[in-house]
């Protein structure tokens, strides 16, 4: 049995089915979007031998709980961190929990230009999980072959071989055997936006303040001592639905993919429920300017009130219309997009 969250990344939908002959669907943690020590606790009594857990907007408040109630309990703990890096509990981020840590390959929370992963293991507290160290040893070239195979044509790495540019080929890779400098590119690209979690903060504390005042809708709040800087922010409002299409029309599209049902529909409890009608996912990118955030928290103020905090049968205020980035109304607000989230997933 694996214990894995009904609400969340739908990618695991049809792996879970297929590897797993019995799964355990937690609950969301009380005020949060992700299972807490509670719901594992509870999975693990009811004879779970493996946890997942992806946190849908990077929340890693609960992880260091989490990964001392599994390793007390000897159970296995896997951790999908492609939404999280950035993150913070104390000084560390997500990719020091877990016996299995799933991380982008190019450092940035997702939505995110590569679609390459990368494993990461503990392979002395796999051991005394009792999981067979092979099953380690041969996914981590596996997945830096991965890796490889994406980044091979990334400019900056190209200087790590010799020849013309147009001529030289990529490095080629023995079978069983990972050059170190994939190792080093993707650590690389990871440290690179763990340095970049403080302009992540920066954005998530400007949508806090401005959405606190909103009517119908509430953000989710980081405990004390962590900090959610992941792909997205997270808000609660009445009718999720409502909101992202006023959101959509004055061009600013929430991160779509991020999550969704996994548990069959009468293995859904009422929390899981509650959460998945009325959270929406803003996109969050350290590269935003004062203009963007500036945009970005105007059109959410506009698409909340004109909706009325999410209430369909709520009239809509009158309001000016949108000023653009370069300081010009915009004439018609649905053709003139200035944050979106476009193919690939970049922001």
């Amino acid at each position: 049995m694996v214990a894995a969250p009904a609400w969340t990344r739908p990618g695991y939908r049809e792996a879970l089915a297929a590897s797993f002959s019995e799964v355990f669907w937690l609950e969301p943690a009380l005020g949060r979007l992700d299972p807490g020590p509670e719901e594992i606790a509870e999975a693990i009594e009811a004879g779970a031998k493996a946890v997942l857990c992806a946190p849908v907007a990077g929340d890693c408040s609960a992880l260091p709980a989490i990964e001392e109630l599994c390793a007390r309990r000897g159970v296995v703990f896997a951790l999908d961190g492609r939404a999280s890096v950035g993150s913070r509990v104390g000084e560390l981020g997500p990719e020091r929990f877990a016996d299995l840590v799933l991380l982008p390959a190019d450092g940035e929370p997702v939505p995110s230009l590569l679609s390459a992963a990368v494993l990461f293991g503990h392979r002395d507290r796999l051991d005394r999980a009792g999981r067979p160290r092979t099953t380690l040893r041969m996914s981590i070239p596996a997945a830096l072959r991965l890796v490889a195979d994406t980044l091979r044509y990334e400019p900056r790495l190209r200087l790590l071989w010799s020849g013309p540019s147009e001529q030289s080929p990529a490095p080629g890779l023995a079978q069983g055997r990972v050059p170190r400098w994939y190792f080093a590119a993707a650590q690389a690209r990871l440290f690179q936006s763990n340095e970049r979690w403080a302009q992540r903060a920066r954005h998530v504390r400007d949508l806090h303040l401005h959405s606190s005042h909103l009517p119908g809708s509430s953000s989710i709040e980081d405990p004390a001592g962590s900090l959610a800087a992941g792909a997205s922010f997270p808000l609660r409002v009445t009718d999720a639905r409502l909101v992202r299409r006023k959101l959509a029309e004055l061009g600013v599209h929430c991160v779509p993919g991020l999550a969704d049902w996994v548990a069959p529909q009468g293995a859904r409890g009422p929390r899981a429920r509650q959460l998945a009608d009325g959270v929406l996912f803003l996109p969050l990118h350290p590269f935003y300017r004062p203009d963007d955030m500036g945009f970005l928290t105007e059109a959410l103020r506009r698409a909340v009130l004109r909706s009325g905090g999410g209430a369909p049968d709520s009239l809509a205020p009158a309001l000016e219309p949108l000023p653009s980035l370069d300081g010009k109304l915009a004439p018609a607000v649905s053709e003139h997009p200035k944050l979106r989230v476009v193919s690939g997933g970049a922001a």
